[in-house]
């Protein structure tokens, strides 16, 4: 198994998936699975056509977090660690900065930096298995991955420093709860519908889908005025766009068919005029 690819990336119909390919080590982060992390997104922002990302995990855990064994073996921990760490986030910063919808689709166990993969995506579909948990407090170490910076704008600070020094590990419905996922299924059906949002994503209006997603994740960081005026010009431009042409043009011709119909409607119940019999 280790000369398999640990990670597959395919891009079709602009769709990009990206999968880790670990599955006898529950898709553990080790260095090499990180910098094939890396280039592959690295790949997907250069890719052309791509208009949706979909992010899932082979076998029955979606990932383990980082690589325990690769730590026990490492000959000076702290810098196989400071090594691990900057690799994977180079590959984390990059998927934060695509301008399209990230999808994940979660099973099993999602730990450590599986959680920070599932919190940098924009959508996150949970089977009935997935666990979600911190986990770095039972290995002795401090969190990584981006998890110390997302977890509390998602869920709050109480929340966040008990699932990060409790060690609580929250069941899918409890995530969904949190806010930490946006919907469970089945088990066994997470790839499937996931990929279902994530196609319908690649067919959503353009640039509409790419501007909702760059100012939900701006918001959190600016002041109320600075996001009104920005807001104000992604409207705009979105507004410009064929896509956004098109659906205007739609709604407003639906709109005059109804009215038109409801007016017919209304033509023929016209009262009796005094002096007949209803």
């Amino acid at each position: 198994m280790d000369d398999a690819p640990r990670l597959l990336l395919d891009v079709d119909g602009g769709l990009a998936r990206i999968t880790l390919n670990r599955a006898e080590a529950y898709n553990a982060i080790d260095l090499a699975t990180a910098r094939a992390f890396t280039a592959a997104v690295r790949a997907v922002g250069e890719a052309p056509g791509v208009r949706a990302v979909l992010l899932s995990g082979n076998g029955p855990a979606f990932c383990a977090g980082g690589d325990v064994k690769a730590m026990a073996a490492a000959a000076d921990r702290a810098a196989f660690l400071r090594e691990l760490a900057a690799e994977f986030h180079d590959g984390l910063a990059l998927l934060a900065e695509l301008p399209w919808p990230v999808v994940a689709a979660a099973q099993g166990v999602a730990a450590g930096a599986g959680l920070g993969l599932l919190l940098c995506a924009d959508l996150v579909v949970a089977e009935e298995t997935a666990r979600l948990s911190t986990a770095y407090g039972a290995v002795g170490l401090s969190p990584d991955s981006g998890v110390s910076y997302h977890l509390p704008r998602v869920v709050g600070p109480a929340r966040a420093f008990r699932l990060s020094l409790t060690g609580k590990v929250l069941s899918a419905a409890e995530a969904v709860a949190w806010g930490l996922v946006a919907e469970v299924v089945p088990a066994g059906r997470g790839l499937t519908r996931a990929e279902a949002v994530a196609r319908a994503l690649v067919t959503a209006p353009q640039p509409a889908a790419t501007e909702t997603k760059r100012l939900l994740r701006a918001a959190a960081a600016r002041d109320l005025r600075t996001h009104l005026d920005d807001e104000a010009r992604a409207i705009a431009r979105a507004g410009a766009s064929a896509d956004a042409g098109r659906l205007i043009g739609a709604f407003t011709a639906g709109r005059r068919a109804r009215t038109g119909a409801a007016g017919a409607e209304a033509s023929q119940r016209v009262e009796p005029r005094a002096g007949t019999e209803r």
